[in-house]
Parts: C-alpha cells; structure tokens; sequence
C-alpha cells in the first residue's frame, strides 16, 4: 500500500517541481526506503544511488534526505554483506550530519551503524569510540527517547559480543526504557530487536523462561510488520533466537525443524554474512540431531561465504 502512494508522489513531485527537486529526490528516498521490506534491496540501491547522485549535482547536501539516503544505502550494503562499502556510506552520512545537521537523528544513526561494522570485525574499541559519540548526540538529537534506546541497543550488543552478558543485560534494559516513552509503544519494530537480541543473552545466562517470554513479545510485534526480504524479517529474527534457546537446551526435536525452516526463508544462492550465521545455526541443529553429513554441508556453506566475502569476520 505505501509504495502504490509513494510511486504517486514521485509523479507529483516530477510533473509539479522538477526531477532535481528536493521534494522530488524525498520522494525518491522514501520510495527507496521502503523496497527492502519488499525483497527488492537490488531496486533500492538503484534508487538511492540516483538520490544521492542529484543531491551531489545540485548541492543539496544540507536537507535531511542527503545523509539519511547515504545512511540507509548503507545498512542495504550491510545487509548484503559488503561491510567496506557499507563502512565507507556510514562515515559519508555521519560526515554529512556534523558539517549541515548536527543534531539529525540519523548523526547518531551512522555511528551506531559504524560501530556495527567494527563489531562483526571484533574491532571492540572502534566499535565502542562511535558509539560513545552516539551516546553524547543522544540527548541533542531531534528524537532522543529513539535515539538513546538505539545507542543503548546496541551498546548491549557489543556487550554481548564481548561475552559480558551481565553488562548486555543492563544496557539493553536501558534501552527498553529508552523505548517504553516512544509512541508507537508495543508496536515498535525497534523494540522488537532488542526483544530478540535480549533473549538470546538471557539464553546465555541461563534465564530461560525471562528468554522464551521475551521471544514471545517479539514475535507479537513482529506479526504487526511482516516483511519479504529474505531471512531478515523481525520474525526471522525472533525464531532466531528461539532457535539458539532450544539448541542450548539441547532440544533437538524442537530445534532442527526450527533450524530447517528458517533456512528455507532464505532464496538459492544466498551468500551474506547473515545467511552464514543462519548456515552455522543450521549445521548446530543437524548436528545436534545426529545428521552430521548435512551438518558439515551448513557449515561448509558458512565458511565458504565467510571467506569471499570478508575474511576479517572469520
């Protein structure tokens, strides 16, 4: 429903202002914003890379579509597992925000995306300097209740990474609060992330009812998001986190279906880190199952996209 609208305003904003409008590339950005939940990442770039080109062209670096298209592009790239690129548009983005709009939620935005780059390197301390300057842009920011429960987030994911579990669980309930004041409340795609992201650190410090209760809200909220993009939707994330729970709890009845399932999502010829990770959880639950021909498949699989596509996060 919402790209029907938005390929209207492009053709209003076209015919009306010019195709080197600034209502016209907002037109443009807000469409590209919207295709990954579609399965069309391929048509976002697209979209956002001609944004970006007209902005440059005609000196629009000072609107707020400038660094948010730079921004976004970048989580797409992220997303695909290209994290020199993505790296490289974060820093653009937050470059962009601290010489025009310094106190743009998406300044606080890039960094965090930055930060999560460092981490999948297990650049700890890069990763932790962005989001310090996150956390102190926070309370500037245009929206600082979403800003501060974002910086929070995943300042609990780094936590997590580190294996600091306690330290996660702080901040992630820092982060919840942060949420708790934001008006979309319960339907809050954001909170659940942090839901799942919080489950799999309660599964981790044995919490397991507090983990499957939390799997359980993220999965409400999710039902309120459906998404297309393959094996990244907010369900995806949360039967993720079901399915690290279940293999800690050595359920294999419950787990290698799980595992099947979620690796279905994903379309032939998949090869992001993410797909990776669902590969290794995969092969765990095969494993776990006795199949250990098909859990040497998964894995191989993992390693294999691991290693052509950034050996830094091996």
């Amino acid at each position: 429903q919402a790209e029907q609208l938005q390929v209207k305003a492009l053709q209003v904003a076209r015919d009306h202002y010019g195709a080197t409008s600034e209502k016209y590339v907002y037109a443009l950005v807000e469409r590209a914003t919207t295709l990954p939940d579609l399965g069309r990442r391929d048509e976002s770039n697209a979209i956002f890379d001609e944004a970006i080109a007209i902005m440059e062209r005609v000196g629009q670096q000072d609107t707020e579509s400038y660094p948010f298209a730079l921004w976004y592009r970048g989580v797409n790239a992220y997303g695909m597992g290209s994290l020199d690129e993505a790296l490289g548009l974060f820093e653009r983005a937050e470059a962009a925000c601290r010489t025009y709009r310094p106190t743009d939620s998406t300044h606080g935005a890039a960094l965090q995306w930055q930060s999560n780059v460092h981490q999948l390197r297990d650049a700890f301390d890069a990763a932790e300097a962005a989001l310090r300057k996150a956390v102190a842009l926070a309370s500037k920011s245009e929206r600082p209740e979403q800003a501060g429960g974002m910086t929070r987030l995943f300042l609990g994911d780094l936590a997590s990474r580190k294996g600091e579990f306690d330290a996660a669980l702080g901040e992630y309930e820092q982060a919840a609060q942060f949420m708790r004041q934001i008006e979309a409340g319960d339907r809050n795609p954001d909170r659940a992330v942090l839901l799942a992201n919080t489950a799999r650190v309660r599964s981790e410090a044995g919490q397991r009812e507090a983990a499957l209760a939390d799997v359980r809200a993220a999965l409400d909220i999710a039902r309120l998001h459906p998404s297309a993009e393959p094996g990244r939707s907010l369900d995806s994330r949360a039967r993720s986190a079901e399915l690290m729970i279940r293999l800690g709890e050595g359920d294999a009845a419950a787990a290698v279906p799980l595992a099947r399932e979620l690796s279905s999502r994903w379309p032939p010829g998949a090869n992001n880190a993410f797909f990776a990770n669902n590969q290794m959880l995969l092969s765990e639950a095969e494993l776990l199952g006795g199949d250990a021909p098909a859990a040497r498949a998964a894995a191989e699989r993992a390693v294999g996209i691991h290693e052509a596509a950034d050996a830094d996060t091996l």
